[in-house]
């Protein structure tokens, strides 16, 4: 990455397993994931695959789904900033069934000033979950709340 420094905050991971809850009872997940990390900016975009059977007497599930992030930062000469949270979340529990569900988080931080060795921030965020076609219907949920956190 010496030609193209921007690439140092490049990673890509991935795992898979694979095993079975029981003898004919599969169990498995390909998960990959691509994230970016600079001064001003952290993002990432992540995968699953996922293949399920508890027993031999269920139905054989297949489950898919993907989620993006990005944390914009504007950091100050004083060590305090700010910084955005955003986040989008697609889930398909089964493959059969045109059902899906839906996550987003948005929300702003204030990182403090560095005091030593002690670090802190407060954070207010929305997270609104929507269920499509799940039977029973399930209701939008909405949340937003005030976090707060001291590093030490």
């Amino acid at each position: 990455a010496r030609n193209a420094p921007i690439l140092r905050g490049l990673r890509i991971t991935g795992f898979a397993f694979a095993d079975n809850y029981i003898k004919d009872a599969e169990r498995s997940r390909v998960v990959g994931q691509v994230t970016f990390e600079s001064k001003y900016a952290s993002a990432g975009f992540d995968a699953i695959k996922a293949h399920d059977q508890p027993s031999i007497r269920n139905a054989d599930v297949e489950a898919s789904g993907w989620s993006w992030w990005a944390t914009p930062k504007l950091p100050f000469e004083s060590t305090a900033s700010v910084e955005a949270l955003l986040r989008y979340d697609h889930l398909q529990p089964n493959a059969l069934v045109p059902a899906d569900r839906t996550r987003t988080i948005a929300g702003v931080a204030y990182w403090f000033k560095n005091q030593g060795s002690y670090q802190s921030a407060l954070l207010v965020d929305y997270d609104g979950q929507t269920f499509h076609n799940f039977v029973p219907a399930q209701p939008k949920q909405t949340r937003v709340a005030l976090h707060a956190l001291i590093n030490f």
